[in-house]
């Protein structure tokens, strides 16, 4: 990777210096549709393993899936990413991404689309009657097992007006349990 030479990929990029550019393969993502009705209205939590959300990912879904349903779903379908470094960046447009992503792959984007409509769908159509649960949890990770936070650069923001400004995380949790 330093200063090597791939057998499969031989481009040239300007957003590489020590390391080569490679192509690779990549296995399926993991992608999760809850769909939530109570007969007027409905919520739509897509969960996949992607780097960031993308607010034109957000918008193809709602759209393919309205036209699907014939439901109105505009401002009813969320987004959920896990910050994977290891799928897929470069299903969306936005120039700021490009150095740790590639550039924008329109055929990527209209894959992950295709995909959460069809799970989506699934979802839709395997509709039951369902509880929900929400908590919530304070300084939950004490001794730092689950995450914590790496960078110093902000140590010097408040965030919340209860904990001074410091080398913290955010100490909330919340769950939703279905």
């Amino acid at each position: 990777c330093f200063g090597g030479d791939g057998k499969v990929d031989h481009r040239d990029s300007n957003y590489t210096s020590e390391f080569k550019p490679s192509a690779g393969v990549q296995s399926p993502i993991p992608l999760k549709v809850f769909w939530f009705s109570n007969g007027d209205q409905d919520l739509v939590i897509v969960k996949i393993d992607l780097i960031y959300s993308f607010d034109g990912l957000v918008d193809d879904i709602t759209e393919r899936l309205s036209a699907a349903t014939g439901r109105d779903l505009k401002g009813k379908v969320v987004l959920s990413t896990n910050h994977s470094h290891n799928s897929y960046g470069d299903f969306t447009d936005q120039i700021t991404y490009y150095l740790g992503s590639d550039r924008y792959n329109q055929e990527i984007f209209e894959r992950i689309g295709s995909q959460a409509e069809a799970v989506g769908l699934e979802a839709f159509d395997s509709l039951q009657p369902a509880k929900i649960g929400v908590g919530f949890a304070k300084d939950w990770d004490p001794d730092d097992k689950v995450y914590h936070d790496r960078r110093g650069d902000n140590d010097d923001l408040q965030f919340f007006p209860d904990i001074p400004a410091g080398p913290y995380k955010d100490p909330n949790l919340t769950l939703l349990r279905i």
